[in-house]
């Protein structure tokens, strides 16, 4: 796992390439989550910076498949306790939804970000409640914090456990996020 993560930064203007190994690490992750939170430190580190700058890609196919990514280590991240991930789990959080609210996404990358978020939901509730209260404050230039404090807590509101009907329901939930708060933004 570490060769496929340590090799990409050269590959990273090529977008097949790049596609092709997000499809590979998303394969990894899936098949072996538990292998990802077995590296040393150092080396957790590298991946998930990898993966952070890696969001920033401009072309929907592969921003897809690095959630697809994300949502492996989410999955793994809600069912064991993974203290080397907790840092990157908040930050990714915060960027997601910054892409989401602040750019033009389809429906689909709208789904998947939902998908990466709704297990950390349902398993690690009061962690992500603290990472949506420091990101309502970042954001209070360009939305105000108590407005998208009550547009954050309305889209998890009602979702309660992990299944695939709550799971259908937060995406919804989470389109319908990203309509209101882009209307509601501060120009």
């Amino acid at each position: 796992m570490l060769l496929l993560v340590s090799e990409l930064s050269q590959f990273m203007d090529i977008p097949d390439m790049v596609q092709q190994y997000f499809l590979l690490l998303r394969d990894v992750i899936n098949q072996n989550p538990e292998r990802l939170f077995e590296i040393e430190f150092q080396q957790i580190q590298n991946i998930l910076q990898l993966l952070q700058s890696s969001l920033n890609q401009p072309k929907d196919i592969i921003f897809f498949h690095i959630l697809e990514v994300f949502c492996g280590i989410t999955d793994e991240y809600s069912s064991n306790s993974h203290q080397n991930f907790t840092e990157f789990i908040s930050s990714s959080v915060i960027l997601l939804l910054e892409k989401i609210m602040f750019t033009t996404t389809s429906k689909n990358i709208q789904n998947k970000v939902a998908d990466v978020m709704f297990p950390l939901w349902c398993s690690k509730r009061p962690e992500l409640e603290g990472v949506l209260n420091i990101f309502s404050m970042k954001q209070a230039k360009k939305i105000p914090q108590n407005v998208l404090l009550s547009l954050l807590k309305k889209m998890f509101q009602g979702i309660t456990n992990q299944n695939p009907v709550q799971r259908k329901k937060f995406q919804v939930k989470v389109r319908q996020f990203v309509e209101e708060v882009q209307s509601k933004q501060i120009a």
